[in-house]
């Protein structure tokens, strides 16, 4: 049976989630994703972004590894965002009194695990 504690961090999680930066208008969603997912998977020991599973959400847009790269069209994107990620994750760490680490993990595997809320699958665990 699941405590108070539980259901309350799941609460603000789902609050701060809304509070993350929406994706710009200048680069694909992707790009986001990714930024999001690598941040939460650089984080947490356990989790790996799934490759195939990037690559296959690239080759619907118009995006390359390539486009990442300090001279890529969206390396400021996912700098930003990365940034952004990680500031999220620390804050939401401290409101919630969790580790970074426990904090990531559960941010990684909510919006971008197998069932993901954000990009289903992106990450998985190593």
């Amino acid at each position: 049976m699941r405590g108070r504690s539980t259901f309350r961090f799941a609460g603000t999680l789902g609050v701060a989630l809304l509070a993350l930066p929406a994706p710009s208008q200048a680069g694909p969603r992707i790009v986001q994703h990714f930024a999001k997912a690598a941040t939460a998977a650089a984080l947490c020991p356990v989790l790996e972004v799934d490759k195939r599973r990037l690559r296959a959400a690239m080759a619907g847009s118009d995006v390359e590894f390539s486009d990442f790269e300090p001279d890529g069209r969206f390396h400021q994107e996912m700098l930003d965002a990365t940034v952004a990620t990680a500031q999220f994750i620390e804050d939401l760490s401290t409101i919630t009194n969790k580790p970074v680490i426990d904090t990531a993990c559960s941010f990684g595997i909510r919006a971008y695990g197998p069932r993901g809320s954000s990009y289903a699958g992106l990450l998985r665990e190593k």
